[in-house]
């Protein structure tokens, strides 16, 4: 019975954070219309940029031939700093899409701006594999990580902070 507990809290991680991409998805397809592929390309692409800035002090940009990246410190970013920039940087790249790529197609049809969002999708993850390689990267924890004893098994507690957060979230929206 306790493998079935400590599963359960190990899969809250995981089933936060696709709940937390389908609000995405959800929301831009209410205010939009189309379901949007490029979206959790996107996500991925500012979890590189947050990973950049925390373990470097490296600001990336979205392209990969020209110079891609801004030394903003000589050295690793605190945690703080590097989630506002990173979260800054995000709404400005959501911006930069929406003038460029999906403005522009909000009166073609569907098929356009589904392939636009795919296009999206593989030239994110293009300049990601170009810019970072497609070895894994991980960074310290942003929420508290410290062991958790719950029904005879232990398990990290951010598991549970971030299940929260994103209830929390959803009830907002």
């Amino acid at each position: 019975m306790s493998s079935y507990i400590l599963f359960l809290l190990l899969g809250l991680g995981a089933g936060a954070i696709y709940a937390v991409l389908a609000l995405g998805l959800v929301l831009k397809y209410r205010s939009a219309g189309v379901v949007d592929f490029g979206h959790s390309a996107t996500a991925m692409f500012i979890a590189y940029v947050y990973f950049g800035l925390r373990t470097q002090g490296k600001l990336e940009l979205p392209w990969a031939v020209l110079p891609h990246e801004i030394t903003l410190t000589g050295s690793e970013m605190g945690n703080a700093p590097a989630l506002i920039l990173s979260l800054i940087y995000a709404a400005i790249l959501g911006l930069v899409m929406y003038l460029l790529i999906y403005r522009p197609l909000r009166h073609a049809t569907q098929l356009a701006r589904i392939c636009a969002s795919v296009g999206v999708l593989l030239f994110l993850e293009a300049v990601a594999v170009l810019n970072f390689s497609s070895n894994p990267k991980s960074v310290p924890a942003i929420l508290p990580n410290s062991p958790l004893q719950f029904a005879g098994v232990t398990v990290p507690v951010d598991r549970l902070w971030f299940a929260a957060l994103v209830v929390m979230l959803a009830t907002t929206l």
